[in-house]
């Protein structure tokens, strides 16, 4: 399975795919130096996680 992480925080990436185990491969903004990330512009840290999450899912159109 391959799943999408909307951060660029190497610690936190590497920290899912251990917890996600060797089934999923992890693919992260870090493999997307181009991509233009969404302003976090929420008043939480949900939603703001929410909102770059959705902006890489409408960008890949694959599970985030």
């Amino acid at each position: 399975m391959k799943l999408w992480v909307a951060s660029q925080n190497y610690n936190k990436i590497d920290e899912i795919g251990q917890i996600l185990g060797s089934n999923v491969k992890v693919f992260s903004l870090l493999d997307l130096p181009n991509f233009e990330q969404a302003e976090e512009t929420a008043e939480t840290f949900q939603e703001n996680a929410r909102l770059k999450a959705r902006a890489l899912w409408e960008n890949l159109r694959e599970p985030v």
